[in-house]
């Protein structure tokens, strides 16, 4: 069942204050009757052996009465409840003055006394002046020692008759106290937890809903279990208070009462309790029961009445912790969910990064990896990270190539309370022989509590490729200054001759020329090289476009610019070569590998160049023979790096040209390489492209007129050959 504190939706105070003055002469009109109904049932329930009514819901109607208003409406409430309660009493039990006066008196006086002293008690409670529900323990004991105070006062003035009846019996003064805080307790209770709900709704459709979900059960089983507690304790009633059950069985409503108290809703289970206390009271009023068999009939009443009380007290208490419970457990449990869902999200962010995470306790075991501290470090699952790898090449070393010691490893300095932070070291592990370079970051995780086992967390990521990068970057800044910086001299130099030539006068036409072709000279050399800087972007970042392309036409092209070079090369290209590349890329790539071909030759040699290819498994191979000066094997792949030459002081070049060919060749999928030319002297070029699919690719073929523009559009297309 759930909790009743869920329907507490109340208004605030200043809102309640408005609604019960002007609602003052409804609740004037409904209490009036309320009360001579309850004043009608207290005198048919009289029993004159015992002197007294013993079912007096008088007591709380009063409490209703007083607790649905405030400051502003209890005095008029207060005058009107005396007259009702006069009048009622006057009507039901007709009596002498006295009679009327003293059962009105005290009929007043004790909801106001409740009133005052429930104010103190619990000021924030609803009918306190505060807009709390009644839904805690504490409240329960607030409550009980107002009514118990309220009750034994009033007690306390009916045994002395204030000379307006005759002095009771002392054991008047506990049978009267006993029913008065029975009844109390049984009706206030059920309506400190229904009023402040049913108080602020705002239609009868709300009203009833709002009723419906303090009382009656949610689900179908939980409906079927209600009806199976009112059965059950139909059937404990008709054993215990039959003919036959004299026996002291009072204990067997235990079950019921429990029963109802920890499944039903707290409204339902003190319903419940009222309605089994109002039954064993009627039941010992006719007779029956274990309370009727007693021989002074006063205490008769008086066990009846507290039987009423300790089922509504019980009720109430058990109710309240049954709630107070599931609140916690569904607390717990949404917290639980809450942190099993934080966890997943966190062992799944974990799980995804990039970036190698290792715990590790201060025995040196493993407590937690993530999958990526495998793969950066290429370990079997249970091989750990540090100087116990196997073999004396393996192993985390430092920038100067020296081992580290158990002591100095990252996680070791972390567990004694040393944190390492951004720091790259050389990691060699049996997958990785020849290392990679790891930047750890390393800190310590202390417990929670001084007992707390203390760990260390790892983390640590590839960075091999980045300070690769760097290096070629710094290496590539070192070039572009040197490269450029030798023709501004020149440049500088000659303009400074031809200066102070001009200053001098006298200078011929021929030594002007000379220098000016001088300053052309160098000029020149800085627009080549910052064309091959230009070349090298577009083959890093031009957008591939895949199309069926005629690779013996590409490399026809770029060899019909160099027929007419000095050297008059003899080129020779295969005809029927077709390839499914880019087109401006391509083209870099065939002017890169001619142009190289042609320069890289002998003195007084005639290059000569051959282009062939062979296509299988869907790639095509093509070849690039020449008979130049070749290329010293131990720089065969030296050469595709970048800002690198063969033959520096010999040739002129930028060292950029053949990294942008290995650059093309790698973004459509293939491989390029260079070997001896087997006839001799010279190189052959191998490199790999996709061949043209057997199926028509993806998306609308490209025309001729788009092949046409695109070349025609081609940036680069009117730039400087690029060298090696």
């Amino acid at each position: 069942m759930s909790s009743h504190t869920a329907l507490m939706e109340l208004e605030g105070p200043g809102q309640a204050r408005v609604s019960a003055v002007h609602a003052l002469p409804v609740r004037i009109l409904v209490f009036s009757v309320l009360t001579l109904l309850a004043t009608w049932v207290g005198r048919a329930t009289y029993d004159p052996q015992a002197n007294l009514s013993l079912i007096w819901p008088v007591s709380g109607i009063g409490i209703m009465w007083l607790t649905s208003g405030n400051r502003r409406t209890w005095p008029v409430d207060v005058v009107a409840l005396t007259l009702s309660t006069g009048a009622a009493v006057a009507l039901t039990a007709p009596g002498t003055l006295q009679q009327v006066v003293m059962g009105t008196v005290l009929a007043v006086l004790q909801p106001v006394v409740y009133v005052v002293l429930i104010r103190r008690l619990a000021p924030s409670l609803w009918g306190s002046g505060g807009t709390r529900p009644f839904s805690r323990v504490t409240d329960v004991a607030a409550f009980l020692a107002a009514c118990a105070v309220a009750a034994a006062l009033t007690s306390a003035l009916r045994y002395t008759g204030l000379g307006l009846q005759p002095r009771g019996e002392p054991l008047d003064l506990l049978v009267i106290w006993a029913r008065n805080l029975s009844w109390m307790v049984g009706i206030g209770t059920l309506v400190l937890q229904v009023a402040p709900v049913l108080s602020t709704a705002t239609h009868p459709a709300e009203w009833w809903e709002r009723a419906r979900r303090a009382f009656l059960p949610r689900t179908t089983s939980d409906a079927f279990e209600a009806a199976l507690i009112v059965v059950v304790t139909t059937l404990l009633y008709a054993v215990v208070f039959s003919r036959f059950g004299q026996a002291p069985l009072m204990f067997l409503f235990t079950l019921a009462g429990v029963w109802a108290a920890v499944r039903l809703t707290p409204a339902s289970a003190s319903l419940h309790a009222l309605a089994s206390g109002t039954a064993a009271v009627l039941l010992t009023l006719s007779g029956r029961g274990a309370f009727a068999t007693l021989s002074e009939p006063k205490e008769s009443a008086m066990f009846a009445q507290l039987f009423v009380l300790v089922s509504s007290v019980t009720a109430v208490i058990m109710a309240f912790r049954t709630a107070e419970r599931d609140e916690a457990m569904a607390r717990a449990l949404a917290s639980e969910r809450l942190a099993a869902d934080r966890a997943g999200l966190l062992d799944a962010v974990v799980a995804n990064l990039t970036e190698g995470i290792i715990v590790i306790d201060d025995h040196g075991e493993v407590v937690l990896r993530n999958p990526a501290s495998v793969s950066v470090l290429d370990l079997p699952p249970g091989l750990g990270y540090d100087e116990a790898l196997p073999g004396p090449r393996h192993g985390i070393f430092d920038g100067n190539g020296r081992r580290l010691t158990a002591s100095e490893v990252p996680h070791t300095l972390a567990l004694r309370g040393i944190g390492i932070a951004g720091k790259d070291l050389l990691v060699r592990t049996p997958g990785m022989p020849e290392g990679r370079l790891l930047e750890f970051t390393a800190a310590p995780l202390s417990g929670r509590s001084p007992g707390d086992p203390v760990r260390a967390v790892v983390n640590f990521r590839d960075v091999t490729k980045d300070r690769e990068d760097r290096a070629a970057l710094a290496s590539f800044a070192g070039v572009v200054a040197h490269d450029l910086n030798n023709p501004l001299t020149i440049v500088s130099g000659w303009a400074d001759v031809m200066s102070d030539a001009f200053a001098a006068g006298g200078i011929t036409n021929r030594d002007g020329a000379a220098m000016v072709a001088r300053i052309q000279g160098a000029a020149g050399h800085m627009r080549r090289f910052i064309d091959d800087l230009l070349h090298y972007t577009v083959a890093r970042d031009h957008p591939l476009r895949f199309v069926d392309l005629d690779l013996s036409a590409v490399f026809e092209g770029a060899a019909s610019l160099r027929r007419e070079h000095d050297s008059r090369p003899q080129i020779h290209v295969e005809d029927g070569i077709r390839a499914y590349a880019d087109a401006a890329l391509t083209r870099q790539l065939a002017d890169n590998l001619i142009g190289n071909a042609v320069k890289y030759v002998g003195p007084g040699v005639r290059p000569r160049i051959e282009v062939s290819s062979e296509t299988r498994d869907g790639w095509v191979t093509v070849s690039i023979c020449d008979n130049g000066i070749g290329i010293p094997e131990p720089l065969r792949e030296k050469v595709f790096e970048d800002f690198q030459r063969a033959h520096p002081g010999d040739y002129a070049g930028t060292g950029i040209g053949l990294a942008i060919c290995r650059r093309v060749v790698q973004r459509h999928g293939g491989t390029i390489r260079v070997e001896d030319n087997p006839p001799g002297p010279g190189s052959r070029f191998v490199l790999t492209l996709p061949a043209v699919p057997t199926e028509p690719p993806p998306g609308p073929p490209i025309t001729e007129t788009e092949e046409q523009e695109e070349e025609e559009g081609d940036p680069g297309r009117d730039l400087a050959v690029v060298e090696r």
